[in-house]
């Protein structure tokens, strides 16, 4: 049976997501319990089953609950607690909380500015500075009485400004000035404000891909490599691969834009690479959705950042065993099939040769064992 350190706790705040249960895997695996946060009332993947998690609860996502909580779950100061918000709106709850949590609680944040690096225009704007490509990007004001012409060459996307006060399916790729008009229309009836238009680039030769790390206190980054997204559905990474100890030359400037956004915690960001230029497009402040992969790669971002904080920093500097890993986010993946996108025979090779899952896992297979007992409550 599988010892766990009763000193270290990890508390995993999220919304049921492939990326809350790659967190509690990661850590898990190094011997560390995780009690688990949910925003909501009900998970259709029931989560909360891993082998992993101690103890969960459904709540509200609101500064005064959270709080509350946290007192309650970390009474016992015997015991060093680490958060990991794994939604956005964990991560500016937790900020906004980081000098009210006890002293035994540490949790990722930007130091109460959360909010502020959060908008869009503002990662454009930190991300210019410290030397990165970025796509022309503007924020245009919903509430002026008359369209103004863009001045930015279609094909355009449009995004809420801060993914907390919008929706991803508000993300919206324009041709055509006519397009952009009934499109500003209806997000402005929504109740959007402003909202961000960026150049979209998108050719024959461009790709998506994302770069994922730590930021430590002390002000070191680690940062290993680049995940390879190669299918997309539903705007959901579902198949990919992460290549560690690779160099590209945006590196240093995505040091710098870090460091110049104050956080600490895990990161990820999306780029676009097209003709050999790497355009930064946005940073998640939280572990990604694919961050299991890296584990299963050898970087276990969750465990070096706990092990980095328990220790008082000593740990940084360790160096990382790696090797490339492919990963799939099946539940999704499978709709590249049914689509035609690509083949059966292809999605089945993929999948009988995929280095790991985001959902399934042999060594904790109750999550999704579970599910039809979860979707039992809909009926």
């Amino acid at each position: 049976m599988k010892r766990y350190n009763s000193k270290v706790k990890a508390i995993v705040a999220g919304i049921g997501s492939y990326n809350d249960l790659g967190l509690i895997r990661s850590c898990g695996e190094i011997g560390v319990l995780s009690i688990y946060l949910i925003e909501g009332k009900s998970l259709i993947v029931p989560i909360y089953k891993s082998k992993y998690v101690e103890s969960y609860c459904f709540m509200d996502f609101s500064v005064d609950e959270m709080r509350e909580k946290i007192e309650r779950l970390t009474s016992d100061k015997e015991i060093q607690y680490i958060v990991f918000p794994a939604s956005d709106s964990a991560v500016l709850v937790f900020d906004l909380l980081v000098d009210l949590l006890p002293k035994n609680v540490y949790v990722s944040h930007a130091h109460g500015n959360m909010r502020n690096i959060m908008d869009k225009s503002m990662m454009a704007k930190m991300a210019l500075e410290s030397g990165l490509d970025v796509p022309k990007t503007i924020v245009y004001e919903l509430n002026s009485n008359n369209f103004v012409e863009i001045k930015l060459k279609f094909p355009i996307i449009i995004k809420p400004v801060c993914s907390i006060d919008g929706e991803k399916s508000d993300i919206t790729i324009i041709l055509t000035s006519s397009d952009l008009q009934n499109r500003l229309g209806e997000l402005k009836n929504k109740g959007y404000d402003k909202i961000l238009i960026q150049e979209y680039i998108h050719t024959s030769s461009s790709h998506e891909v994302g770069i994922t790390g730590v930021s430590y206190p002390n002000g070191e980054i680690e940062i290993y490599g680049y995940i390879d997204k190669i299918r997309n559905k539903n705007k959901i990474n579902n198949y990919g691969i992460y290549y560690p100890n690779k160099e590209f030359k945006c590196i240093n400037s995505l040091k710098s834009y870090i460091r110049l956004t104050g956080y600490e915690g895990i990161f990820d960001t999306d780029f676009i690479v097209d003709k050999d230029k790497w355009y930064f497009i946005e940073c998640n402040f939280r572990n990604g959705a694919y961050g299991y992969c890296t584990t299963k790669a050898g970087f276990n971002m969750p465990g070096r950042f706990m092990k980095c904080i328990v220790s008082g920093m000593k740990d940084i500097g360790h160096s990382v065993d790696l090797r490339t890993v492919t990963f799939m986010e099946e539940r999704t993946d499978v709709l590249n099939a049914l689509d035609h996108s690509i083949t059966w025979w292809k999605w089945l090779r993929d999948v009988c040769t995929v280095d790991t899952f985001l959902w399934w896992n042999r060594k904790d297979p109750r999550p999704l064992l579970r599910i039809p007992y979860s979707i039992r409550k809909f009926f």
